[in-house]
């Protein structure tokens, strides 16, 4: 009974807040009805351009843009669109089909065609004009082989050995011909030996040039650009500051001069050397002092026949002849070369 009449003093006021309460509830729902009804500027409803809190429902216009003095339009006509490029490439002019001209153009164009394309058509067409180029060089070759077998003038075997027996055997006569024209000149001949005693390519030289002077008896003058003699050297001449060696042509020492009086004086060498290459450059000194035996000459420069000098090409230009023609062309070229051999080959 206690509790019930707790209750009834408390049931009058709760009735009235819940009544209060539903009063302001109404008047809430019916205030935001009236906002949604209504195109309200505090909402957006258009969801795609989403929910602002506030948007001005009358914004000011855009800028008008500004006026531009009108002007006559030109009709401009495109030009007509390219052909699509195509991937097979066509040259627009070849040369004789089948000839080596031909496959100079031909050739890259089919080889690029097949890589573009590698059907088996274009792959079939590049390697059959492949095929004609390797057989075109295999003929070449060999006609090349059999003309030069036959023509002496064209034949480097013919020129000098190249297998080894006849190879050795030509050098050995080429060797002994250098040894016998330094016999012939050394009595006739004298060496100038310029040197520095500071200089160490000098002590070397020194020692290989008293073994080859010894052998053939060879006059030699020692000459000293610093005026002091090298170690073993009894006599020497000294030039000081090597003024008169340098109106010679020598510049660095050591230096080797070939002298035949009573005023033919030739460098051999700069620097030092071994006495076979020694050997070597004095005897081709003395073939162009022209006081080598004519006889040996021949021999000593077997290696070098059928090798047109400077003078046979001059003369070859000087020559009136008709160069296309390849029977004239043939003819003086072949008598040009045969004239670069020694007697003793000529037939």
């Amino acid at each position: 009974m206690a509790h019930t009449k707790i209750a009834s003093k408390f049931w009058p006021s709760l009735g009235a807040r819940l009544a209060a309460g539903g009063l302001c509830l109404a008047a809430a729902a019916g205030a935001i009805a009236q906002v949604l009804s209504n195109e309200s500027q505090y909402v957006n409803k258009n969801r795609n351009t989403g929910w602002f809190f506030y948007r001005d429902q009358n914004p000011p216009p855009p800028p008008k843009p500004a006026q531009v003095a009108s002007q006559p339009t030109s009709v401009v006509f495109a030009p007509n669109p390219a052909p699509a490029a195509s991937s097979i490439l066509v040259p627009a002019k070849l040369a004789n089909p089948f000839s080596v001209s031909w496959l100079k153009e031909k050739l890259p164009i089919l080889h690029e065609n097949a890589i573009n394309n590698p059907s088996d058509e274009n792959v079939r067409a590049y390697k059959y004009a492949e095929r004609l180029m390797l057989d075109m060089a295999t003929n070449y070759g060999n006609a090349v082989e059999r003309v030069v077998a036959a023509d002496p003038m064209l034949n480097e075997e013919a020129r000098f050995p190249i297998a080894a027996a006849a190879r050795a055997s030509a050098l050995f006569q080429v060797d002994a011909a250098r040894k016998e024209i330094l016999k012939t000149i050394a009595p006739k001949t004298g060496i100038w030996f310029v040197f520095d005693s500071t200089c160490s390519f000098c002590h070397t030289q020194y020692d290989t040039l008293q073994d080859m002077v010894k052998e053939y008896n060879w006059p030699i003058r020692y000459i000293s650009v610093d005026g002091k003699p090298l170690k073993g050297m009894t006599t020497f001449w000294p030039d000081p500051r090597g003024e008169r060696s340098k109106t010679l042509g020598v510049q660095i020492t050591p230096a080797i001069l070939l002298v035949s009086p009573p005023r033919n004086v030739t460098i051999v060498a700069h620097g030092a050397l071994a006495r076979a290459a020694l050997e070597k450059k004095i005897v081709t000194a003395a073939i162009s002092m022209n006081i080598a035996p004519p006889e040996l000459v021949d021999v000593a420069r077997m290696q070098e026949r059928g090798i047109l000098t400077p003078a046979d090409i001059n003369k070859l230009q000087t020559q009136k002849a008709d160069t296309s023609d390849p029977r004239q062309l043939v003819e003086i070229m072949n008598s040009a070369i045969y004239g670069t051999y020694d007697t003793s080959t000529k037939r």
